[in-house]
């Protein structure tokens, strides 16, 4: 099944609803939140996953993964305001549905710099994300397949720089933002 935006838009706004917040605006992907009647906003960037090529985006240690995001996006360059949250869209084919790893912007930031992911002038970057049979989200871009063999079949890779899996469908972190 192919993704349309739509698609991403529509499951993100339910999740929403579904969470007590709501959104104000929706520009360029970023959107601001309220919670409830609460005053304040809460700015976000939405991104959804590129399309898939298990043999180029999959495991090569045979690792069965539940769905797999691939993001390619433009960090805000210096001296702009920079969203409270990153929101990654990408589809579960096993479950039918759009799963979304919800970033505190702090948290994205500090582990692409200890990755030295974020040295390049036009702030492009891009993520990798397996969510795997137990429901643990690693990051996967660059791994080698040797890494792959211990990061996730090993799993040393969890409580790791690695580990994304608390972010995964956690619209409560917004809310109490």
């Amino acid at each position: 099944m192919k993704m349309t935006d739509d698609l991403y838009k529509n499951a993100f706004e339910k999740n929403l609803t579904e969470h007590g917040l709501n959104q104000t605006n929706n520009t360029d992907n970023i959107c601001n939140l309220v919670c409830g009647n609460k005053p304040n906003q809460i700015t976000a960037q939405f991104i959804t996953s590129e399309p898939i090529d298990e043999s180029i985006h999959g495991s090569h240690n045979g690792n069965k993964i539940q769905a797999i995001g691939y993001f390619r996006f433009t960090l805000p360059p210096p001296g702009v305001s920079k969203p409270y949250f990153f929101i990654f869209g990408f589809h579960n084919p096993q479950k039918d549905c759009i799963e979304f790893l919800i970033i505190p912007a702090n948290e994205l930031n500090r582990r692409l710099q200890s990755k030295d992911r974020t040295k390049n002038e036009e702030n492009e970057i891009e993520l990798q994300f397996w969510l795997m049979e137990d429901n643990f989200v690693f990051e996967t871009k660059g791994i080698s397949g040797e890494g792959e063999w211990w990061f996730i079949n090993g799993r040393m890779g969890e409580q790791s720089i690695l580990d994304y899996s608390k972010f995964l469908n956690y619209f409560e972190g917004m809310r109490m933002s």
